[in-house]
């Protein structure tokens, strides 16, 4: 069987901005569910700990080799405009 392709992390930030405690790790075999499980949890940890920004760490891994793709972002849901 194959390695999982696809490490995420979802970590608070620390006083300095950096990723700090990881509240989350899990690893997929594809982009989609990688993704899907960085959205759902960086909600988590931003909800339960009210946190204005938490760090999403994903790691390509392939080929013995490695991409990592880190974001940090608002925890807070972008607001629709009035209709």
């Amino acid at each position: 069987m194959s390695q999982p392709e696809f490490n995420v992390e979802v970590a608070s930030i620390d006083q300095h901005g950096d990723p700090g405690f990881v509240h989350y790790r899990g690893a997929f075999y594809t982009s989609r569910s990688a993704g899907q499980f960085a959205l759902t949890q960086a909600a988590a940890p931003a909800d339960t700990y009210e946190l204005d920004t938490v760090s999403v760490v994903i790691d390509a891994v392939g080929e013995g080799t490695s991409r990592r793709v880190m974001s940090s972002s608002s925890a807070a849901p972008a607001s629709l405009p009035p209709n």
